[in-house]
C-alpha cells in the first residue's frame, strides 16, 4: 500500500521514534489477528453457521468497511493503532471465507497460495536489501499510478457485480485474464518494495512512534492484496 512521504515528518526531540523492529513486530501482530479471524471464519463455514446468503452479504459489508478504514487510516496515520487491528480482523474473516470456498473446489490451492505469497515477500525483501531494484521517487510515482489504476478497475467491477454484470476478462481463465492476473501480481509485489522504502525513510527521518502501526498496516494491506491475487491466479490456472 502506497503512502505519501509527507505523512511522516521528523518528530520532536522528546518524542519516541519509529524503528524497523517495532514496525515488524506490529506487522506480525496484525498478521496473527488476520490468521485468527481466518480460522474462525473457516470453522463457522465448516459448521454451517454461515449460510451462503449471509456470507455474501457479510463479504460485501466487509469489503466496503475495509475500503473505508483504509481511506481513513491513510488520511489519519495517528489512529492506525486502532484501525489496523480492526482492518486485520475484517480481512481475516474475508480471507477465511474466500479461501475456504476455493479450497473446497480445488484442494491444496490455499497452501500453494500461502507459500507463493511468502516466497514473493521474501524475494522482494531480498531485492530491496541488496539494492538489485533501486527504489526512488520516480519508482514510487509509477507504482502509485499503476495501483490506482487497478483500484479504479476493481471499483468499477464491484459496482457492475452489484448490478449483476460480470467482466469476463477479469474472472475467466482465458490467456488474457491470466496475463492480467500476472500483471496485477507484479504491481502488488512492487508495492512491497515501496513499503520497504518508505519504512526505511521513516526510520531515517525519525518519524513518530505511531508510524510503526501505520506502516505495519500498510504492509498488511500489500500482503493481503498479494495473497488474494495469487489465489485468484492459481484458481484460473486450475480451471
Amino acid at each position: 500500500m502506497l503512502k505519501d512521504k509527507e505523512k511522516f515528518q521528523q518528530s520532536s526531540i522528546n518524542e519516541e521514534h519509529m524503528t524497523v523492529g517495532g514496525t515488524v513486530a506490529k506487522t506480525f501482530i496484525y498478521l496473527i489477528l488476520l490468521l485468527g479471524a481466518s480460522l474462525y471464519s473457516f470453522m463457522q463455514i465448516q459448521k454451517g453457521t454461515m449460510g451462503m446468503k449471509t456470507s455474501v452479504g457479510l463479504i460485501i459489508g466487509i469489503l466496503i468497511a475495509s475500503f473505508v478504514i483504509s481511506l481513513i487510516t491513510a488520511s489519519v496515520p495517528k489512529i492506525a493503532w486502532l484501525t489496523a487491528p480492526i482492518y486485520a480482523t475484517l480481512e481475516g474473516v474475508l480471507i477465511g471465507f474466500i479461501s475456504t470456498m476455493i479450497e473446497h473446489k480445488y484442494p491444496g490451492i490455499v497452501l500453494q497460495a500461502v507459500l507463493a505469497t511468502i516466497a514473493v515477500v521474501m524475494a522482494m525483501l531480498f531485492l530491496y536489501v541488496t539494492r538489485i531494484i533501486k527504489v526512488n521517487e520516480k519508482f514510487l510515482n509509477v507504482v502509485k499510478i499503476a495501483t490506482l489504476s487497478v483500484l479504479i478497475i476493481y471499483l468499477v467491477d464491484f459496482a457492475l457485480m452489484l448490478c449483476g454484470v460480470s467482466v469476463p476478462f477479469l474472472h475467466d481463465s482465458s490467456p488474457l485474464s491470466i496475463g492480467i492476473s500476472l500483471l496485477i501480481i507484479g504491481i502488488a509485489s512492487l508495492n512491497l518494495l515501496a513499503d520497504f522504502f518508505l519504512i526505511e525513510e521513516g526510520v531515517n527521518a525519525k518519524a513518530p512512534k505511531y508510524m510503526e502501526s501505520y506502516f505495519g498496516f500498510a504492509l498488511l494491506v500489500s500482503i493481503v492484496w498479494l495473497y488474494l491475487e495469487i489465489l485468484k491466479f492459481l484458481e484460473k490456472i486450475r480451471k
